[in-house]
């Protein structure tokens, strides 16, 4: 898969945040820090920039590859591979600030799935999500996310969790085009994660 072009507007620094369960959280708390975006300085046109929008995806594949790189981690067999994928859903807890969440369904279930996920900074120029109070949300155009964090969950038959998720530091670039949504990261263990979906 051809790496996209880059955005040609500015960027706001890389996001360099402490990982663990709360990695989103310090990245949405250092992210608007960087870029100026204070949580406390909400207008009231940011009071309704909070909520998530789904997408059911017809065509959707993850793909995770070791790219070999000198001193990075082996991955075990296991790890590298092409899973499908069926659902996009984007959370918004900021104005700037994006969670990109690839969602594979295992067959027959209503709970099990696979989650990989991407979260970042909207690059400037990038329109953030349009949400209404009740947190109903929806793109105003096409959105490229500087990704400085990348994670994988699982959640069994019932609903929960297959242990903790695994949150790692990334660099890469998610593109959300009306009719083609993909996102490509590299993490700090040297594991190369592309996810690309059409509705």
């Amino acid at each position: 898969m051809p790496a996209e072009p880059l955005p040609t507007g500015g960027r706001c620094p890389p996001v360099r945040v402490p990982l663990g369960i709360w990695a989103f959280t310090s990245l949405a708390l250092l992210g608007a820090g960087i870029c100026g975006m204070a949580a406390s300085a909400r207008t009231e046109g940011a009071i309704d920039a909070f909520g998530r929008w789904e997408q059911t995806l017809r065509h959707c594949r993850i793909e995770r590859t070791p790219t070999g790189r000198p001193g990075a981690q082996a991955a075990p067999p296991a790890a590298a591979g092409e899973l499908r994928c069926q659902r996009l859903r984007l959370d918004q807890q900021l104005e700037g600030l994006l969670v990109v969440r690839w969602v594979s369904t295992a067959a027959g279930s209503r709970y099990a799935s696979r989650q990989l996920v991407f979260a970042g900074l909207l690059d400037q120029g990038s329109p953030p999500l349009r949400c209404t109070p009740e947190g109903l949300c929806r793109p105003a155009g096409t959105m490229a996310l500087w990704v400085s964090v990348v994670a994988e969950s699982g959640f069994g038959p019932r609903g929960l969790a297959l242990g903790l998720p695994s949150t790692r530091r990334a660099k890469g670039l998610c593109r959300l085009e009306p009719r083609r949504f993909r996102c490509e990261a590299t993490d700090d263990e040297g594991m190369l994660l592309r996810a690309e979906g059409t509705p």
